[in-house]
């Protein structure tokens, strides 16, 4: 629960001392209010996209501070699911967070508000227990410990978005009209950085996607030969069988062959697959232990390490945050990717070992004695159906680490490629550190 108590603020909006008769320290406060909003109108416009978010917390607090309130808050409106939601929040000191209670509210509980705002007009509660005493809206607010709220429209051209608010905890204050007058330019300011936030990341999709189509443009050329390959290896292996041109141990070392090639078939739309799935966002973060992943991994490729007679060597690996399913294909694709290509004539030799965090993150080496990739081929290498000269005689459409690599960066990490000592391809993970 909040603190019953309201924290001391200076004379200005909202403040209980704004009574009638101090009409001029009202106006001294809403002068002062004029040149903090004139400053963070300023402000905003030398913020970078990227940083919008952290504008929008910042330019809450501000006036919270400066009005003396309680809380500061901004939601956004999902007409398309009926829900409002509390996406940036700032608290005096003693006051309670709200935000992750002020989640998927249903405009069915707030109907008095969100016909103020479609009527693009500010909601004023003077005092919460003049709501009907049956509002589910007022129940809402009295849980809070909150007696005086304003919140002003946020308009998106034609849209609207959401709303900035202020609320009052303990005892009621006053808003004058000039106050709700100043927090309406707020909220018209507020609502241009939303709609820059929101046109940065429409930019940032009409960029994925171009990438996206880029890929697909590869991938017409590389599948259709991956693809193309095998399956008229298994027609003629079958046709050859059918008209009964080989019998007995041929026929049958025939069908293993075209059993081969379906596998190898399989294979590349197994991961074509996964690299579509790498693309999305990654699950809600949560401890994973990379030593447990790696032994699942491990357990599932048993048959694969066993038939080339590898040795697997893991030691020490961290605690990260993460999406634990996504880190299980980028380690599997690691090691998979190892085993396949180490040439034949050598025992494949895998090493995965932890290095200490830095800057929140921690490192995680996968190393192999393969060929590794020469240091002009890596950053092709990184790219969806790209495999350099050396990888095109190997199975596989170069699918392996550009997936390794989206996915972790989707978990804000990074993913190099170096030598292994001793020769061979090592692979730097860096992710989020645990704690």
């Amino acid at each position: 629960m909040r603190s019953e108590e309201a924290p001391p603020s200076p004379a200005g909006i909202g403040d209980t001392r704004c009574a009638a008769g101090a009409g001029d320290a009202a106006d001294a406060a809403g002068g002062g209010l004029e040149s903090l909003l004139l400053r963070l109108a300023v402000g905003f416009v030398n913020v970078p996209s990227d940083d919008l978010d952290a504008a929008i917390d910042e330019a809450l607090a501000a006036v919270g501070r400066f009005s003396g309130v309680s809380r500061a808050y901004l939601f956004r409106y999902d007409h398309e699911r009926q829900m409002v939601s509390n996406t940036h929040e700032w608290c005096a000191p003693g006051i309670e967070e709200a935000i992750h209670r002020e989640q998927d509210i249903h405009f069915a509980d707030i109907p008095e508000q969100l016909e103020a705002h479609l009527a693009n007009r500010p909601r004023h509660v003077a005092d919460v227990e003049q709501l009907p005493r049956h509002s589910p809206w007022r129940a809402r607010l009295e849980a809070q410990g909150i007696r005086t709220l304003v919140t002003v429209p946020l308009w998106d051209h034609d849209e609207l978005i959401g709303f900035v608010g202020f609320d009052a905890v303990g005892v009621p204050r006053r808003w004058s009209e000039r106050d709700l007058e100043l927090l309406q330019v707020l909220g018209e300011l507020l609502a241009n950085v939303e709609y820059r936030r929101r046109q940065a990341q429409i930019r940032r999709t009409v960029e994925s996607l171009s990438v996206t189509n880029e890929e697909l443009q590869r991938f017409a050329g590389t599948a259709s030969h991956d693809l193309r390959s095998p399956l008229a290896t298994v027609r003629g292996m079958v046709e050859v069988v059918r008209e009964g041109r080989v019998t007995g141990k041929e026929a049958e070392r025939f069908l293993d062959r075209a059993i081969v090639a379906i596998d190898r078939a399989i294979h590349l739309v197994d991961g074509l697959l996964l690299h579509a799935r790498s693309g999305r966002v990654v699950g809600e973060p949560e401890t994973v232990h990379l030593d447990a992943v790696v032994e699942d991994v491990v357990s599932a490729l048993a048959q694969e390490i066993a038939a080339r007679g590898a040795e697997v060597e893991v030691t020490a690996l961290p605690t990260v945050r993460g999406d634990r399913d996504r880190l299980v294909s980028v380690f599997q694709n690691l090691l998979s990717n190892a085993l396949v290509h180490v040439p034949e004539d050598r025992v494949p030799r895998i090493d995965v070992c932890g290095r200490p965090a830095i800057d929140g993150q921690v490192e995680v080496l996968v190393r192999d004695n393969g060929d590794g990739i020469p240091a002009d081929q890596r950053a092709a290498a990184l790219v969806t159906f790209e495999r350099g000269e050396q990888g095109r005689a190997r199975p596989g459409a170069g699918l392996g680490l550009p997936i390794c690599r989206r996915i972790v960066a989707a978990h804000g990490g990074q993913l190099r490629l170096a030598d292994a000592p001793g020769g061979g391809l090592e692979v730097q993970l860096r992710l989020p550190a645990s704690g």
